[in-house]
Order: C-alpha cells, then structure tokens, then sequence
C-alpha cells in the first residue's frame, strides 16, 4: 500500500497516480517515525503517525 504506484482500487473510479502513500512514508521516515494503516472493509481506513519527539538521528560523520 505504501510503495509506488499503488492502488488499492481502481483507476478508472479514482485518479492519481498512486504516489501519496509512498510520499507520506518517505517524508515520515525521513524524520525517525512510522507510518501504518488499519482497515476494515467497507469501514474505511485509520493512518496512524507517530514521530519522534527529538526528531532524526543525527548522519554519521564524514570519513
């Protein structure tokens, strides 16, 4: 659900092109958090969030 291009139904009834999930978990995981999704069928979906209150981790040193 969460890489490219990804459709969780059709094109035909919805438009995009399946990249705000894969955006989403890009931007998220790029500040230390997660993202996840529970869904019922026909109850529709919940994104849950969750970041770190001291945000990413520092990059390594440069050799």
């Amino acid at each position: 659900m969460f890489e490219r291009f990804e459709r969780a139904v059709s094109e035909r009834h919805y438009g995009g092109l399946g990249l705000g999930l894969y955006i989403s978990r890009k931007i998220v995981e790029d500040h230390g958090g997660s993202i996840r999704c529970n869904c019922q069928p026909g109850a529709g979906a919940t994104f849950i969030v969750e970041l770190p209150c001291a945000g990413p981790a520092p990059p390594p040193p440069a050799a």
